[in-house]
């Protein structure tokens, strides 16, 4: 007996080093007793959930049983929802939930209900008196929203999901134009969460942020809130940040990006009470992806100054305009200014981005470089701080970053001007040439994605290739625009950028222009590690048309694992038509993608002539499906058409079974989106 237990153990953990969490309790909670014991006593698994990548029917399998066991319900500590790519779970999900929470909460109250409703649900939280949630120890909720919900989901999740007492830590990404949902978001911040230590609210940047107004906080009597210490959030405006300071005094970490542009005086401040709170414990300051206009640096500064006993750690990005003003151009002397008055500060990271409006040169760049070279830089609270400052010629924008870089989400912009870049060194260190590769070392780890801007027929030197060089570094992103220079002959057996594993090459070709495929074969050398390719169709159709069997594209292909092909220049049905079938031939060859494993066609347009093709595609990858090793192959459709009367709302999954792996096909369907993906599962033997 001894021995067959420590099978089922070996078995069991065999399984957990294979497979996803939800999916093990999904393939094996059913089969007896002992698994079910053994599932609990090895993994808990009935407490941490994450149902993000699980399978669709192991989703929705625990979206049934989660409400309805108890086991599960009452223990349940962890829960992560959402996936942009495979089906629609927070609808899902929130469909279930509500079902029971009505059911459970008309029985307390000595009533039965056979088809419970949103409408009851809407009903019993009109009276805005705490409910009781459907999972009582429920501390940790992650939310991404890949699509648009209602507000009855919304509440669902709020108030139903996360509504207990336990809730510590809650985290919502939502996807674009969902801001109308702002209020009831700080509602439930301030009348539900009343133990939350760690709340987190974004949106995709680029986008307006979330808003909070002081009139909405009066009217519905908002109290400071007594435990939440770590804010990070997406919002709109400066006075929007103002009033939530004002509520959230035991904040100890703020992490803020605000999405309008901050002038020196807004009208919205005129409407805040001059009496504003402010937390007396903050110790970590992040202010992300500021666009500030001419004086409006003031109002971070005076910002950062009301927590200058308490600051520890300070970390700003800025993109900083002013037209005809170029002495108030922010530099080194003004943030050593306010660095000095934060009378605790142990840390500062910066990226500062500067556009200038007056013709610049060397000099230009020398004098931002010497604002950096005071002694407060080389001798601070915090030490020696190395700067680098460069200036992009084509966009006339001096940059300025704090080394090591850590503003990941940055995208950085780069020139030949790279190699002109200056560092705030002293003057015996100036004596001393430096190595580009070396010195650059700490940027390229940090960064996770670079734009290379150059111009037409331009001549890119030896000395700029290898300051990109970073051997230590892996998995960074590189974007190369349509204008790709004119590289030297002898850079490939110099240079290898093996620190890139993403290549975009993301604008479309000009039909009317002359494409130079040896301008990207120059490219494709030095990028020997390139594992995924992000190209536009029109670039991808002309590879198809001219290839020639280039040895350098070949060998470059050969190599991509992950191939997404970006579509919204197909621009009407006959292209749909003309195009797909012989770009499928082009892509299902495992002799020209041997590596091949995920394919994926976004943002096409024209749903209802490529819907009358679907099946032909589906069937011309399906009968080919020994010549190639594609593990998901995946069509994105950005906007449904009204004569697609036949695609309902949400879900459906085919599975093809009776081959050496198993073949699900996929069909989400949701407002202006559709997709069909195939996914290949080999099968388990264990």
């Amino acid at each position: 007996m001894k021995k067959l237990e420590d099978m089922s153990n070996e078995l069991l953990l065999c399984v957990w080093d294979r497979l996803l969490a939800a999916d093990i309790i999904y393939s094996f909670s059913n089969l007896n007793i002992r698994i079910h014991q053994l599932l609990v006593k090895f993994c808990g698994l009935y407490k941490e959930l994450n149902l993000r990548y699980c399978s669709l029917s192991a989703f929705r399998f625990f979206c049934y049983q989660l409400p309805m066991m108890n086991e599960w319900r009452l223990n349940l500590s962890v829960l992560k929802l959402g996936n942009r790519y495979r089906c629609c779970q927070i609808d899902s999900f929130a469909n279930e939930i509500v079902k029971s929470f009505v059911i459970r909460y008309l029985a307390r109250q000595g009533k039965s209900y056979d088809n419970p409703s949103k409408d009851l649900f809407r009903l019993i939280i009109s009276n805005k008196k705490p409910v009781e949630p459907i999972f009582p120890q429920l501390t940790y909720l992650s939310i991404f929203q890949g699509t648009s919900i209602d507000e009855d989901c919304r509440d669902i999740l709020l108030y139903v999901a996360a509504g207990g007492t336990t809730m510590n830590t809650f985290t919502w990404r939502s996807c674009s134009n969902q801001t109308h949902h702002a209020k009831a978001f700080f509602d439930w911040l301030f009348r539900c969460s009343i133990n939350l230590h760690s709340f987190r609210l974004e949106n995709p940047f680029g986008e307006n942020g979330f808003e909070l107004t002081y009139e909405h906080t009066v009217l519905n009597v908002y109290r400071p809130h007594q435990s939440l210490t770590s804010l990070t959030i997406n919002i709109l405006n400066f006075s929007t940040l103002d009033i939530l300071l004002h509520y959230l005094l035991k904040l100890e970490y703020l992490d803020v990006h605000i999405s309008k542009p901050i002038e020196a005086a807004d009208i919205t401040d005129q409407r805040l009470p001059r009496n504003l709170n402010y937390p007396k414990e903050l110790r970590t300051l992040k202010l992300r992806y500021l666009n500030v206009r001419g004086k409006g640096y003031y109002r971070f500064e005076q910002l950062a100054e009301k927590f200058s006993e308490t600051l520890e750690h300070f970390s700003l990005s800025i993109y900083h305009y002013c037209r005809g003003e170029p002495y108030l151009n922010y530099n080194g002397t003004r943030l050593s200014i306010l660095c000095q008055k934060l009378l605790h500060l142990r840390s500062l990271h910066f990226a500062i981005q500067v556009q200038l409006c007056e013709k610049s040169n060397n000099q230009t760049l020398t004098e931002f470089t010497r604002t950096f070279r005071i002694p407060f830089w080389f001798d601070g609270p915090f030490g020696r701080k190395r700067v680098c400052v460069d200036f992009h010629q084509l966009y006339n924008i001096v940059q300025m970053f704090s080394l090591p870089y850590t503003f990941n989400g940055i995208a950085l912009i780069r020139t030949i001007n790279l190699i002109d870049m200056q560092f705030n060194t002293s003057e015996e260190e100036e004596k001393v040439p430096i190595n580009l590769s070396l010195a650059l070392e700490s940027l390229w780890c940090g960064m996770d994605h670079i734009y290379i801007c150059l111009a037409e027929k331009q001549k890119v030197p030896l000395p700029f290739f290898q300051a990109l060089q970073c051997p230590r570094s892996q998995g960074k992103t590189l974007a190369i625009l349509p204008k790709r220079g004119i590289i030297p002959d002898n850079v490939e057996g110099n240079v290898q950028l093996t620190h890139f594993n993403i290549l975009e090459l993301n604008n479309p070709i000009d039909a009317n222009s002359a494409y130079n495929l040896e301008e990207l074969c120059s490219w494709l050398r030095l990028l020997p590690n390139i594992k995924c390719l992000d190209v536009y169709l029109t670039e991808l159709k002309y590879w198809l048309n001219n290839n020639a069997n280039n040895p350098h594209l070949d060998s470059f292909l050969r190599r991509v694992e992950r191939l997404y092909v970006e579509c919204s220049d197909v621009i009407n049905a006959k292209m749909n038509e003309e195009i797909m079938e012989p770009l499928l031939l082009f892509l299902i060859d495992k002799h020209r993608f041997p590596q091949l494993r995920c394919l994926r066609f976004m943002n096409c347009k024209n749903i209802s002539s490529a819907w009358d093709n679907i099946e032909h595609w589906i069937d011309f990858i399906l009968n080919r499906i020994s010549e190639h090793q594609l593990a998901c192959v995946r069509f994105d459709f950005i906007e449904k058409e009204q004569e697609i009367t036949d695609l309902h709302t949400g879900d459906q999954t085919i599975a093809i079974t009776g081959l050496p792996y198993i073949i699900n096909i996929h069909r989400f369907v949701k407002e202006n989106h559709v997709a069909l993906w195939l996914e290949r599962k080999h099968k388990q033997f264990f």
